[in-house]
């Protein structure tokens, strides 16, 4: 009997995830002038929940955390034939376009949206992942080794470019290190400064 009820709270956990993780949708936006804006959507069709970019991840969400510290992009929405209508927590309102596909989102506000994947592993077995970023003349590049232990490290570089090849300015971050845990979509970065870092991301 003991065993049984180990091996139901195990299915419910597991439900639990896929239920959170069955909520989270990838966007993507190609604008006309270049560039690819990414973000992320929780969308809980059964509260009416929507959740532009979550800051502290989604396994769980925490919504009263992302209301307090979100409040411009969590909010309560309505489906109003081909568009979304959202009152975020900031107390302000709007509309967007949506589309659907097999009852799914498809687009909204122009960007195509897809269900995310999670993660099957909570750890990544010893790989360098790196990002740029880029805005006008700054951009930044961060490179972030993951080890298998459950150990990172994380390095950046950033530069602010002038209008010839002799003005500039470019600075790198000391070496930042600690340990990540992976829960679904949800990745945690606890630095060994004792800050700690909530993101959300896929394989």
């Amino acid at each position: 009997m003991k065993g049984t009820r180990v091996l139901l709270a195990l299915c419910a956990l597991a439900f639990a995830s896929c239920e959170q993780e069955s909520k989270l949708y990838l966007r993507t936006v190609a604008w006309s002038l270049g560039g690819l804006e990414i973000s992320w959507l929780y969308v809980d069709e059964g509260r009416k929940l929507i959740v532009k970019n979550p800051q502290f991840g989604v396994n769980p969400l925490n919504e009263e955390k992302e209301r307090a510290e979100n409040p411009k992009f969590t909010g309560n929405y309505e489906v109003d034939g081909n568009m979304l209508r959202v009152k975020w927590a900031d107390g302000k309102e709007d509309q967007r376009g949506v589309e659907f596909k097999d009852g799914e989102i498809s687009a909204w506000d122009g960007g195509l949206c897809v269900k995310a994947k999670p993660f099957t592993d909570s750890h990544i077995d010893d790989l360098n992942y790196e990002g740029n970023i880029g805005f006008g003349n700054v951009s930044n590049n961060t490179t972030i080794h993951f080890g298998k232990d459950g150990k990172f490290s994380m390095r950046s570089i950033g530069a602010v470019l002038g209008t010839t090849e002799l003005q500039g300015a470019v600075s790198e971050t000391p070496e930042r290190t600690g340990t990540y845990s992976i829960e679904g979509n949800t990745m945690t970065f606890r630095f060994d400064d004792g800050k700690e870092w909530i993101t959300t991301a896929q394989p």
